[in-house]
């Protein structure tokens, strides 16, 4: 969105997803919004009253520079990093104050880094390699067992930044590794830049209870439009832990649902940046184990005056979602899916988790016949647990044969599985083909494209008229809905 907004991306395909999808035109307008409180946040208040004339006139030049540059979020950042610098040397306010100030909404701030900066955690290693015409520059880290995020800059001879100019590749690998044993932990992502540097993320998926992590950086290319410069820009930075924030709470609050999924919440950690919530899940004694791999959860977290916190597994318009992962382990020996999620924020003072519901694969066996030459004039209309779909053509050549569907579902769709049979009893693969959004947790099929609607792709069907066929639906992704909750953290 920030690209868009900037006038960065102009890709046809980007653009029409825009047009068709509610939910991120309703989200383009969220951060266009949001810019233009941006703007009048930075630019529309009077500076401190500093008797400098030549250090106040500088400031004035500079603000004038930034009000006709300024055109999308990161130059307002930049331009507001520059103030909070300025007037930090006179108020000494903190950092995380200022970021604070300049969003309305708390669903678009990243509250854990703003704890982050309060706790003083930020290290400053002041680490530059230099090979052939560039130096790369680390200057600040935020670490702790949740997360590490560093500011990385790269810079040629002239003392030019270009963000451009690092792609993390095969070439060029970022990674946070345990010096004890030298196990990758995780990789770092290049998730956006201001015009002062790359701002890198690594997330750690499960707890560590070390003391001290190692960065890595192993840059062999930098690429410059057209141009690219081999070299060595490796580097190591240690980064001591110990002294951040990590609280453990045991939890044993326990729930079993209608079909004898036991949920149990175990564990929840708090660090600076953000912490998790484990618990795991055990399927009735008489489970399939290729089915119960396959389910997942939806809650959310609220304080206690039933302000949302953050939500998982939801697809609700408006909803906070500070997620930063989710990994899932199965037990073989207790049968056991252990779940860890990883947030940015974790309040620690006591929430209430809530079990909004849960997706699980089951068999199925559902079946819609139909005539594929009517249905071109006569659709045909099917409800099925809450789902409701419409099948509206038939298409066949030599290649492959093509269903044509629209409809909405209640329930999963991502993991049902489809088979057509013919009259004779043979079953033929489906596999399916084309968009589909899920909004309000409810899933639309979108068209495959325009004005061609969603396509299910039937392998081997031999090519010849049908008076009837059938649809089956043998697994569908069943969604239960639950409103189980519990306070936990006190």
């Amino acid at each position: 969105m920030e690209n868009i907004l900037g006038q960065r991306i102009i890709e046809e395909e980007f653009l029409n997803h825009l047009k068709l999808c509610e939910r991120c035109r309703k989200l383009y307008e969220e951060c266009k919004t949001e810019e233009n409180n941006l703007h009048q946040l930075l630019f529309n208040f009077e500076l401190p009253d500093i008797k400098d004339p030549p250090f106040m006139n500088t400031i004035e030049t500079l603000l004038k520079q930034k009000r006709r540059k300024a055109k999308n979020l990161k130059h307002f950042i930049l331009a507001a990093c520059f103030l909070i610098f300025i007037t930090g040397i006179y108020t000494s306010p903190t950092i995380a104050q200022y970021i604070q100030s300049f969003f309305k909404d708390n669903a678009v701030t990243d509250r854990g880094l703003l704890e982050a900066y309060e706790t003083d955690i930020p290290i400053y290693p002041n680490v530059t390699v230099s090979d052939k015409k560039y130096r790369v520059q680390v200057n600040e880290i935020i670490a702790d067992s949740t997360r590490v995020v560093m500011a990385l800059k790269i810079v040629d001879d002239n003392g030019s930044y270009n963000h451009d100019l690092l792609r993390l590749n095969d070439e060029n690998e970022i990674s946070l590794v345990d010096p004890i044993n030298n196990k990758k932990l995780a990789v770092f992502d290049d998730i956006g830049s201001t015009e002062d540097f790359n701002y890198l993320v690594a997330k750690l998926d499960e707890d560590f209870p070390g003391k001290n992590l190692k960065i890595v950086g192993k840059i062999s290319k930098l690429k410059n439009g057209e141009t690219i410069t081999t070299g060595n820009w490796s580097f190591n930075i240690p980064v001591n832990i110990e002294k951040n924030q990590r609280e453990i709470k045991n939890l044993k609050e326990k729930f079993v649902t209608s079909n004898n999924l036991e949920i149990e919440l175990t564990r929840l950690v708090y660090t600076s940046t953000g912490g998790r919530l484990e618990l795991k899940v055990k399927p009735s004694m008489d489970y399939k184990k290729e089915l119960f791999m396959r389910h997942s959860l939806m809650f959310h977290l609220e304080d206690m005056n039933g302000n949302e916190i953050s939500t998982v597994g939801s697809s609700k318009i408006g909803i906070t979602n500070d997620l930063l992962s989710s990994i899932k382990k199965f037990d073989e020996k207790e049968h056991v899916m252990y779940w860890t999620y990883t947030f940015k924020y974790l309040p620690k003072s006591p929430i209430r988790f809530v079990l909004d519901g849960y997706r699980i694969l089951e068999n199925s066996n559902e079946s819609f016949a139909f005539n594929p030459e009517t249905l071109a004039t006569a659709p045909l209309s099917f409800d099925s647990m809450n789902d409701e779909f419409i099948l509206t053509g038939f298409e066949q050549n030599n290649d492959e044969a093509i269903l044509r569907m629209k409809g909405k579902f209640f329930n999963g769709f991502s993991g049902d599985i489809w088979k057509v049979v013919d009259k004779d009893g043979n079953e033929y693969d489906v596999r399916t083909g084309g968009a589909y959004i899920s909004q309000n947790d409810i899933i639309t099929l979108q068209d495959e494209k325009l004005n061609t609607n969603y396509g299910f792709r039937i392998n081997q069907l031999p090519l010849k008229n049908y008076e009837q066929l059938i649809l089956k639906r043998k697994v569908i992704e069943r969604r239960y809905q639950s409103n189980w909750a519990v306070i936990i953290g006190n």
